[in-house]
């Protein structure tokens, strides 16, 4: 993931007020089974060889919960949640 897109993601949290979760995927160990679709398709759809193409937005509190359903399921352990930490508008004083 781009360091741009993982800024833009804890700026994201950080205006939420929280921690956030988004889904990932490992493509190297990922070998197209598709159960990740069918267990959270709100964020996950197949490309037309099986893979998965995973919706680059922070979960919601319910997609959360189907995400750990989906990654605890994966045959190969390719999907994985990853917590996005808030981070303080500003740095902390020396």
């Amino acid at each position: 993931m781009s360091r741009t897109r993982r800024s833009a993601r804890r700026e994201l949290a950080r205006a939420l007020g929280e921690d956030a979760m988004a889904l990932h995927v490992d493509p190297i160990a990922c070998v197209a089974h598709g159960l990740c679709a069918e267990l959270l398709p709100e964020a996950v759809t197949l490309d037309e060889w099986g893979y998965p193409i995973v919706d680059e937005r922070l979960l919601t509190e319910e997609e959360v919960r189907h995400a750990r359903r989906a990654a605890a399921g994966c045959p190969t352990l390719a999907r994985r949640l990853e917590r996005i930490a808030a981070v303080p508008a500003e740095p902390p004083p020396p």
